[in-house]
Formats: structure tokens, sequence, C-alpha cells
């Protein structure tokens, strides 16, 4: 679902991920049409990014 969002509305997703800044930003960009497709890779990139869940945890180190 946060991939569809990010698709077509960018400037929603960043405002779900609590980034109120880049959210305007980014709708600001989305407003061209040139815009569009940057301002959704941004998105993409940014949930990427904002998901350490999804990444193998470190190994804790015996004796410590």
């Amino acid at each position: 679902m946060y991939i569809a969002i990010g698709i077509l509305l960018p400037w929603l997703l960043f405002f779900m991920l609590g980034r109120t800044v880049e959210g305007v930003i980014c709708l600001i960009l989305q407003l061209t049409v040139l815009g569009w497709l940057p301002a959704a890779i941004w998105a993409l990139v940014t949930l990427h990014r904002s998901r350490p869940g999804r990444r193998k945890p470190k190994s804790a180190k015996p004796g410590k």
C-alpha cells in the first residue's frame, strides 16, 4: 500500500512517515508535470530507507 501511495501521491507518503518539510517540498515538486517522476522516485527511496526492520540484525559479539 505504501508503494502505491509513493507512486500516486508521493507528498502524502512523506506526511505519513512524519517528514512534513520534505512533504511540502515534494508537493511543490509534484505540481509540475516534469517533477512527478522525480518526486515519486524520491518518495520510494525514502520509504526504502525508513524501513530498518527488513534488514538483517547485527549479531551481538559473545562476551559483551
